[in-house]
């Protein structure tokens, strides 16, 4: 789907010095793995005005709406032309884009499935696009080796008679409980994408717990929490994390608990990988619970009662 992800320029981008990405929700994810990659001062993502503080000549504002309708989206463009700022959009059509041809602003048209999260693939080809044209980061080379990483978890997964994929059991060993999901910071953005979808798809809640940091506060709220599931997403083997890694286990094994653990492979190919099989274990989840993943009514009720 990466590969065949058709990406279309409605204007003239031009190149920029700074890019600061406003995205929300599903829309978001894209870009905070591309921040963290690059980990430049260059490229930032936002979610309120902070994004336009200071805004120059040589800073861009990027807005990512998979369906051109984010409220919030919509009235930061607004309120970023209004300061006569250079402003893009990467959407699929929507409000967005009419906005965007009002104010003569370039927009990066990607398809569309039935909802961002879904859009992923090409929320990140849209990203990318638009970084190669304005900063001169060249990280197309990185689609096929994607796109190979996510057949490889397919097959990994695929569904075989008396075989359970590493999906399927995350799925299994999450069902009935609590996901409690570790993870260390630069895991940040693949976390919370886990923790999204585990909402949306599987209606499921679920708690956060960096490490190490964790470990000397937040595993305290663990006392009240009634069936826990915990989760490691890992990467590398220093000392440091390998004696975390230790201890936690041994933490969870006191409290007849099993710490299941995922490893994370390196830089933006790794983190995409693991995206692919965290969402799908969602997906197996929700089907084991019995749910429909596809509707998300919190969220249109919220929506219906923001006004901007």
């Amino acid at each position: 789907m990466l590969e065949r992800a058709q990406v279309s320029l409605q204007g003239d981008l031009g190149s920029c010095e700074e890019i600061r990405f406003v995205g929300f929700g599903g829309s978001r994810v894209a870009c905070e793995l591309l921040a963290r990659h690059l980990r430049s001062g260059r490229v930032g993502v936002y979610s309120d005005e902070v994004a336009l503080r200071g805004l120059d000549k040589g800073c861009l504002l990027a807005v990512v709406s998979a369906s051109g309708e984010t409220k919030e989206a919509l009235y930061l463009l607004r309120a970023a032309a209004r300061r006569q700022a250079r402003v893009a959009a990467i959407c699929s059509g929507g409000r967005l884009m009419k906005l965007c041809r009002q104010q003569g602003a370039p927009c990066l048209l990607i398809p569309f499935r039935h909802s961002p999260r879904a859009s992923f693939p090409y929320l990140l080809r849209g990203c990318f696009t638009l970084l190669g044209l304005c900063t001169g980061d060249r990280l197309e080379g990185l689609v096929p080796r994607i796109a190979a990483r996510w057949r490889e978890a397919r097959q990994r997964n695929a569904l075989r008679k008396g075989v359970r994929g590493p999906s399927a059991r995350l799925a299994q060993h999450i069902f009935g409980g609590v996901a409690v999901c570790h993870y260390y910071e630069e895991l940040g953005p693949v976390a919370q994408r886990f923790a999204k979808s585990l909402a949306e798809n599987a209606k499921e809640p679920s708690l956060l717990f960096p490490i190490p940091e964790a470990m000397h506060n937040y595993i305290c709220g663990l006392e009240r929490l009634p069936g826990p599931r915990p989760v490691l997403l890992e990467r590398g083997r220093t000392p440091l994390r390998q004696g975390v890694r230790a201890a936690l286990e041994a933490f969870y094994r006191e409290k007849g608990l099993r710490l299941h653990r995922l490893q994370v492979g390196q830089g933006l190919v790794g983190e995409a990988g693991a995206l692919y099989e965290l969402e799908l274990a969602t997906v197996y989840l929700a089907v084991l619970k019995g749910v429909d993943p596809t509707p998300v009514p919190n969220i249109e009720r919220y929506k219906a009662l923001l006004e901007l």
